[in-house]
């Protein structure tokens, strides 16, 4: 579940579900991130149109949040 917390609209009021991998030791890749709240910007860049990437304080690059293919 992904919650918005911006001064947009009031934090924690929810956004929408998301479709995650099963955590695996936070490894690249295969697993989730850790659950926690992280701050992130609007990506516009590239072909795969926009997305939040997120600010994950871990040795982990580029998390990013978008608009899902398939389950």
């Amino acid at each position: 579940m992904f919650l918005l917390g911006t001064s947009a609209v009031d934090p924690g009021v929810y956004l929408c579900d998301t479709l995650e991998l099963p955590y695996r030791n936070d490894q690249n890749d295969i697993s989730a991130i850790n659950p926690g709240s992280f701050s992130g910007r609007v990506r516009t860049d590239g072909a795969r149109g926009w997305r939040i990437e997120l600010d994950y304080p871990a040795k982990r690059l580029y998390i990013q949040i978008h608009s899902g293919n398939v389950p």
